[in-house]
């Protein structure tokens, strides 16, 4: 692929999980390190150079989801299931349903491949979450 893809791992699902699940910092694959929680998310973002953020869940929004989708390219969410399990989305669109429903994002889970719309809501729900889109997209 050229242009602002160009130079990036060219990794397949099942090699990116053989590659997470097997690292002694995360035993079973994306669960926090003991001696920081947040550390994981850092490291999964640094890994594939990608300019990201920590915001706490409640600060997720449509608005600063959708701008980087179209300046951006693409925005992966990681945030921690409860106890040392995290889960990713890589988000490719933002819904706006008839109110009075919330926004919706419109992610793949990178573990099954199955597309899915959850409410915002899900998101602010958790205590942080690692906001993440590629350091190399130059911007639109």
């Amino acid at each position: 692929m050229a242009g602002r893809y160009a130079g990036r791992a060219k990794l397949t699902q099942r090699e990116l999980i053989a590659l997470h699940a097997n690292d002694p910092r995360r035993p079973g694959g994306l669960v926090a390190d003991a001696d920081n929680g947040n550390a994981w998310r850092r490291d999964i973002a640094q890994t594939y150079d990608m300019q990201w953020r920590m915001v706490r869940g409640r600060e997720v929004g449509a608005a600063g989801i959708n701008n980087l989708l179209r300046t951006r390219g693409h925005v992966v969410l990681i945030y921690a299931l409860g106890g040392s399990a995290a889960h990713a989305n890589v988000v490719y669109g933002v819904a706006y349903p008839k109110p009075p429903r919330l926004p919706v994002l419109q992610v793949m889970e990178p573990a099954t491949g199955i597309y899915r719309e959850p409410p915002i809501e899900d998101y602010r729900e958790t205590e942080a979450v690692l906001v993440a889109w590629p350091k190399s997209a130059e911007p639109r």
